[in-house]
């Protein structure tokens, strides 16, 4: 099978969406060709899944670039709050065209893909797919990893919005299938729309790649060491973590002996401002500065334990953060501060422990028994959970099935075939909607 595939997160780009495009293109059974961004204002890290574009059949990179007077009226018109600037999706918008144009010339070099898959975020990909959809009458996949219109994280303003959920639904209509990491975020961004849309979808989970570092035995003598892995961002902070903690040294210091809680890569201040870590015992709460995409590896099966952290909102638990596919991989217990749904359920389903983001009494009584099993597993060292659910987030085995899914619609098998109407070039579509 030949497969074109359109991600503007690609290696060397630090991005989760990066990591997981790459390692799930690495392992797919298929001839791909991969249009990606070049982008010269991110951080690069070669450590991400080395070698991945060494396994593409053909791999255009399209600049994005923007200029220091662009990047300074961005700056303003954020501050500003201007409608709809870099909103339409998303601030990538610009190089939905060139990349269009990539895709062309990979068709006309000779590639004659059998499918069209892109990932989503940034979503001016799935722009780029339809695009290439319409003109070509070719069967297209669109890979959601975040919601888009509903996003927590996401201020777009009213008029935004409302224009944003014209371009999301169009995309409903126009893609052959629709993947998403969870079925909750699968059932929160298409709720209310029609069962078309639920019938074209699927679930394609993130994965950890067979060459991460595995879990080691640590010394005796060291202290326990849980381990967050990354920065935190949007409402996410420590204190959650931090308040649970002065109620485990009120009621049972003991408890935190010979323990140490690190945080690694958190680069943003506000993450720890309002935590209250003044006047905690030397040593219990340290942080690390961000290392290298191959050093997080092996910093997690080096450690006693993982923390996980969501954050609070009012919306259902429809994350799928992509460390914690990393954490499952590293066979080390994860203990994840999430509300209900998504990441909680995977994190009980692998094997660690859970408890909710606004709840710091729950979050205390958890960690007491987590830190008791992490003492335990010194003893008699253990893998978390059940072999099959780890197995079930294995490159290899989400690959698999990520090929099915493109060989169900290469083939438009019965239930996805095109709606009516559904193949409008895109530059008339875009009037209409």
């Amino acid at each position: 099978m030949k497969v074109l595939a359109v991600s503007f997160a690609f290696p060397p780009l630090v991005a989760p969406r990066a990591i997981q495009v790459a390692r799930l293109l690495r392992h797919l059974d298929a001839e791909v060709a991969l249009v990606c961004a070049s982008d010269d204002s991110g951080m690069n890290d070669p450590s991400i899944e080395a070698g991945a574009e060494a396994r593409l059949a053909n791999c255009r990179r399209v600049p994005f670039r923007r200029s220091r007077t662009r990047r300074r009226v961005d700056a303003v018109a954020a501050i500003l709050r201007v409608p709809l600037w870099n909103r339409l999706p998303d601030m990538y918008r610009s190089w939905v065209a060139p990349a269009v144009a990539a895709a062309e010339e990979i068709i006309r070099s000779g590639f004659r893909p059998d499918v069209l898959v892109t990932f989503g975020n940034p979503m001016s990909d799935h722009l780029v797919g339809r695009e290439l959809a319409a003109r070509h009458r070719m069967p297209w996949v669109a890979h959601f990893s975040d919601p888009w219109t509903g996003n927590p994280y996401h201020a777009y303003g009213p008029l935004g919005s409302l224009v944003n959920r014209r371009l999301e639904h169009a995309i409903y209509r126009s893609a052959d299938r629709l993947l998403f990491p969870t079925a909750e975020l699968r059932d929160y961004m298409l709720r209310g729309g029609p069962p078309a849309w639920h019938q074209r979808s699927g679930i394609l989970p993130h994965s950890f790649g067979p060459g991460s570092p595995v879990a080691r035995p640590i010394p005796h003598g060291t202290p326990i060491t849980i381990r967050h892995i990354g920065t935190l961002y949007g409402s996410r902070t420590v204190g959650p973590i931090v308040g649970a903690l002065r109620r485990l040294l009120d009621a049972e210091p003991n408890r935190l002996a010979c323990t140490r809680f690190e945080f690694v890569g958190i680069s943003d201040p506000g993450s720890f401002s309002g935590a209250g870590m003044d006047g905690l015992p030397d040593g219990l709460v340290v942080t690390r500065p961000r290392v290298s995409y191959r050093e997080s590896l092996a910093l997690m099966a080096e450690s006693d334990g993982l923390l996980l952290m969501d954050g609070a909102w009012s919306g259902p638990g429809i994350f799928f953060p992509a460390k914690l596919a990393d954490y499952i991989g590293s066979g080390r217990p994860v203990f994840g501060i999430a509300q209900p749904g998504a990441a909680a359920r995977i994190v009980r389903g692998t094997g660690g422990a859970v408890a909710p983001v606004d709840a710091p009494g729950d979050i205390a009584g958890g960690l007491g028994p987590f830190l008791d099993r992490l003492r335990a597993l010194r003893r008699e060292p253990a893998l978390p959970g059940p072999a099959e659910s780890r197995d079930a987030y294995a490159a290899p085995n989400v690959a698999a099935g990520f090929l099915r899914e493109l060989d169900a619609v290469a083939r438009c098998e019965p239930g996805l075939a095109p709606d009516l109407g559904r193949r409008i070039p895109a530059a008339l579509s875009s009037i209409i909607l």
